[in-house]
């Protein structure tokens, strides 16, 4: 990310120019946490095609390099021959990150969605308990067990009884 002055710079245009810009809505970007604006140099290349300096321009103008384009790994990538291939390489790495991002996103939603059905598992396994003890409750009630000083069953007294 480039700041105001550094994408002012690197599109060719004044600071101001490119502030207006933004807020007008040609060119995105973003704000750090103190505010200040954060430009992704793909999107100054696309804003400005015409006043946008390549990395060969701008160490010519300044007698130093400037950081060369630097991969995922930490290693250093094959320098752009041309300002489309610096466009096509900041593009694909910022779909990259956009990709990766998305993927986190997805894993938390699958944590958040497995969280909530293992509760849901533990509710209806309480449930299903519950509803046991319940059933057993209820059998005990209407099969009389118990036995008499006779020796038989409340049952067999009933049985004897009705007959």
């Amino acid at each position: 990310m480039l700041s105001l002055r550094k994408a002012a710079s690197v599109a060719g245009i004044g600071k101001s120019k490119l502030q207006r810009d933004a807020k007008a809505g040609l060119v995105s970007y973003t704000q750090n946490e103190k505010g200040f604006y954060q430009f992704d140099e793909a999107e100054i290349a696309r804003a400005y095609p015409d006043t946008y300096k390549t990395e060969d321009q701008r160490k010519s103008e300044t007698g130093r390099p400037e950081p060369s384009v630097v991969d995922t790994k930490g290693q250093k990538g094959t320098r752009a021959k041309s300002t489309e291939d610096r466009l096509a390489i900041a593009l694909l790495q910022k779909e990259v990150e956009h990709l990766k991002d998305k993927l986190e996103t997805v894993a938390i939603e699958r944590k958040n969605e497995r969280e909530i059905l293992e509760r849901e598992a533990e509710r209806l396994t309480e449930s299903l308990k519950a509803a046991e003890r319940n059933a057993a409750a209820t059998t005990k009630l209407l099969e009389d067990k118990r036995e008499t000083a006779s020796g038989k069953s409340g049952l067999a007294r009933w049985l004897k009884w009705a007959s």
